[in-house]
């Protein structure tokens, strides 16, 4: 038996019945709903008219409506003066108005894909079109079914004034809610000298040359965000959650991180541990370190793999983990270029600039922060300061990063060549800031423990990790 397509006359008559019994109920749908959107022609023809009486400052009621209708040879058709009073009678009230419209929206909307569906089945079975042609005609098919009745959030008009009143007010409950609440903030005092807040929606996107830190970067602006209150999402496709974890023990608790990894420690008052049946020996202070982010952290780390992904999965990875912790107050990316490309595009610069756009518009939606870790390449390697236009293959960092940095370390001397180990100290640059302000700062890393600090604290501020 053929399926009905998507449908609800119920929906549709009461939209119908709500306009015709407050005709002041029309601003709340005109802008979401056209005539064509119902399924039943007569239920359009209806709409249509109620349409036309309210654009010409007519009064809309029974009478008008059948009126119009009738000056249009219509009304007959639509079952008269009977069917319409059906409609009036049918619905108490018109408050639900614009609920029942977006449902003949939604309705209408997967008709229009399921024809589009359809029609692109057909040119796939077209021998005459290459298939070049025949993806570009199907997208432009696809591009023409593209859902209708969006909200119009545009503000202007009278609107404008009590639009302002709004935003000071919501800078009021934003700055309660971060006394109330957390409010997720960069570890180190100069950082903040240049950026007072990390703004939801606006990314910030942070390059680095391979080895240079950025993970170690990225590592500290979580976990000191997660010791003091904040849910950090971490989605990572270089190192596998192990690693990734030690390399939090070792900054954590100074412990070198190659000593982690191979369990052969340097330090001979070692303690037992256990777990699932499997004993180990350890410092001490790795276990009071693990216990520390029970006992003292205030917020939340989630390490989430993203090896083999391309972005829009990741996207939807970061969604479907939303939906089970809640909303994250940030979310750090580690690092772009190194997920899964898209299919579909050859261009390499095309498709990055789609993936970073990609996120970008997730942080939008969702209203959460986003830092982005990207990396250049052998040009950028061998300058001084890194800015937005460095990361490797795509300036995408400079279209959508609203606040950019670029980590520079030096190396080492060998044989008159810079090709040793990297020094300690790494130059924070910044080299856009749309709401912020440019310019330089220095931090210290220790290499064997990934923990960045700043030279003159030496240690991470507000971060003690353990009593």
């Amino acid at each position: 038996m053929e399926r009905l397509p998507p449908q609800s006359i119920e929906a549709e008559e009461a939209v119908l019945g709500g306009l015709l019994i407050d005709p002041y109920a029309v601003e709340r749908v005109k802008h979401i709903l056209s005539a064509g959107d119902f399924y039943r022609d007569k239920h359009g023809w209806i709409y249509a008219a109620i349409l036309h009486l309210h654009n010409q400052n007519e009064p809309v009621d029974f009478l008008t409506v059948c009126d119009t209708l009738d000056g249009e040879g219509k009304l007959d058709a639509t079952g008269g003066g009977a069917f319409i009073s059906e409609l009036i009678n049918a619905v108490p009230t018109s408050i639900h108005v614009e609920h029942y419209a977006r449902i003949v929206v939604n309705a209408a909307n997967k008709r229009r894909l399921i024809q589009a569906a359809t029609e692109v089945a057909k040119i796939g079975y077209d021998e005459e079109l290459d298939d070049l042609a025949t993806y570009s005609k199907a997208q432009a098919i696809l591009r023409g079914a593209e859902p209708t009745g969006k909200p119009i959030l545009a503000v202007g008009g009278d609107g404008l004034t009590d639009a302002m009143f709004e935003a000071l007010a919501q800078a009021e409950m934003d700055k309660q809610a971060a006394r109330d609440g957390y409010e997720v903030k960069w570890p180190w005092k100069a950082m903040l000298a240049y950026s007072k807040r990390w703004r939801a929606g606006q990314p910030v996107v942070v390059i680095a040359e391979g080895g240079a830190g950025k993970t170690a970067f990225c590592m500290c602006i979580a976990s000191h965000n997660a010791m003091n209150g904040g849910k950090i999402v971490y989605a990572h496709t270089e190192d596998e959650p192990r690693v990734l974890l030690m390399r939090q023990l070792s900054s954590m608790t100074g412990v070198p991180f190659n000593e982690i990894e191979s369990a052969t420690y340097a330090d001979t008052e070692l303690v037992d541990g256990n777990t699932r049946g499997i004993h180990f020996k350890v410092p001490a202070v790795v276990l009071r370190g693990i216990s520390s982010i029970r006992q003292a952290w205030r917020g939340e780390l989630w390490l989430l793999p993203c090896t083999g992904k391309t972005v829009p999965e990741t996207v939807y990875a970061l969604e479907r983990l939303q939906a089970d912790i809640g909303l994250p107050d940030a979310v750090i990316f580690d690092w772009f270029f190194d997920h899964r490309m898209r299919e579909g595009y050859e261009n390499m610069t095309v498709k990055l600039t789609m993936d970073l756009k990609d996120l970008k518009d997730y942080a939008a939606v969702h209203k959460v922060r986003l830092l982005v870790a990207m990396q250049t390449g052998k040009i950028g390697a061998s300058k001084g300061r890194l800015t937005a236009y460095d990361a490797f293959w795509t300036s995408s960092a400079a279209h959508y990063g609203k606040l950019v940095m670029g980590l520079k370390r030096e190396r080492e001397m060998v044989g008159g060549e810079p090709i040793g180990p990297f020094k300690p100290e790494i130059e924070v640059f910044i080299s856009k800031a749309n709401l912020d302000v440019t310019g330089s700062f220095k931090l210290q890393m220790r290499g064997e423990t990934f923990s960045i600090f700043e030279p003159e604290t030496k240690v991470l501020p507000e971060t003690p990790w353990y009593d």
